[in-house]
C-alpha cells in the first residue's frame, strides 16, 4: 500500500527530526538557524517518502522445483485472489487519502480568501503612510503583518512607542515570515492526521517572534519594549495566517529578551551530528 507506506515513513520522519528539536534546539537562542530548521523538519517529511533509495545486493539463486500443472494453475488462482484483495484495499485507502487533502487544500484555500477578505475591508477603512510602508488603522486592533501589508492602530501611532512596534513589524515583513507560514500550512495538508502538525506550526510562529524581538529590541529601549510587550497582550482580536505583535507566549518573550544576544551554534551542531547518527 504505497499511500500508507508514505503516511508511515513521512509521519515517523517527521516524528525523529521534531524529537532532536524538542531536545537539543527548542531552547536554544540560535533563531535563525531554528527557522529554517523547523522548516526543513515539514519539507523532509513531506518529501524523503517519495524518494526511492534502490538497494543493490548480491545475485541470489533459488532452485525452482517443477510443479504440476493442476497445483501450478490452484497456486495462480490464489495469487490473483491476493492481488485482487491488495489492489482494492490499497485503492480505498489512497481515495479516503486524496479526499482527505483535497478537504485540507480547500480549507486552506478558504482560510486564505477570508484572509484577504478581511484585509481588503481594513486597507480600505485605513491611511497608508508611504513613509513607513504601514497601513494605519482607526479601530483599536493588535499590529500584525501579512505578506507585505504591515497594519498599525492609529492609538498606537500617536505614542511615544510607535517606532518600537513597527521595527518589529518590518521585520516580520522584510523576512517573510508569512512565507514560512503559508509554506507550512499547505504542506501540511499531506501530512494529515499528525497531531504533531499543529505543535510544529506553534514552533515557527514562536519562533519568528523571537527573531523580531531581538532585531527591534536594543538594550537602550529593552525597558520600554518589554512594557509595551506585556501591553499589547491585551488584544484579543485575531486574523488567520498573520504575524502578530503580541503572542500567547509572552513570558518565553520576556525570558529570552533578557539572555544576551550571543550566536551559539553548538546546539545546532549537536542536533546535525545526531541526525548523521541515525
Amino acid at each position: 500500500m504505497e499511500t500508507l507506506n508514505y503516511l508511515i515513513k513521512a509521519h515517523l520522519i517527521l516524528l525523529l527530526l521534531f524529537g532532536v528539536y524538542q531536545f537539543t534546539l527548542k531552547n536554544d537562542n540560535n533563531f535563525k538557524f531554528n527557522r529554517f530548521y523547523l522548516l526543513a523538519i515539514i519539507s523532509f517529511s513531506a518529501i524523503l517518502p517519495l524518494i526511492n533509495i534502490p538497494i543493490i545486493s548480491g545475485n541470489t539463486f533459488i532452485a525452482v522445483k517443477p510443479l504440476a500443472t493442476s497445483a501450478l494453475a490452484e497456486s495462480d488462482s490464489g495469487a490473483k485472489t491476493i492481488a485482487n484483495s491488495y489492489f482494492s484495499t490499497s485503492f480505498l485507502v489512497g481515495m479516503v487519502y486524496l479526499t482527505c487533502v483535497m478537504l485540507a487544500l480547500i480549507n486552506l484555500g478558504r482560510k486564505y480568501l477570508s484572509t484577504q477578505k478581511e484585509l481588503t475591508h481594513l486597507k480600505r477603512n485605513s491611511k497608508y503612510d508611504s513613509n513607513q510602508n504601514i497601513y494605519i488603522v482607526a479601530n483599536d486592533i493588535a499590529p500584525f503583518t501579512f505578506l507585505k501589508s504591515t497594519f498599525i492602530p492609529q492609538k498606537i501611532t500617536l505614542e511615544d512607542q510607535d517606532r518600537l512596534i513597527i521595527n518589529h513589524e518590518k521585520v516580520h515583513r522584510d523576512e517573510l515570515h508569512s512565507i514560512d507560514l503559508l509554506f507550512v500550512v499547505l504542506l501540511s495538508c499531506l501530512l494529515i492526521f499528525n497531531p504533531l502538525i499543529k505543535k510544529l506550526k506553534h514552533h515557527i510562529i514562536e519562533n519568528h517572534e523571537y527573531l523580531a524581538d531581538r532585531k527591534a529590541c536594543t538594550e537602550q529601549v529593552k525597558e520600554k519594549y518589554i512594557e509595551l510587550l506585556i501591553k499589547q497582550t491585551l488584544f484579543q482580536h485575531k486574523i488567520k495566517l498573520v504575524s502578530y505583535f503580541a503572542k500567547p507566549t509572552i513570558m518565553k518573550r520576556l525570558k529570552n529578551l533578557k539572555v544576551p544576544n550571543r550566536s551559539d551554534t553548538r546546539n545546532a551542531i549537536n542536533a546535525i551530528f545526531i541526525l548523521l547518527v541515525i
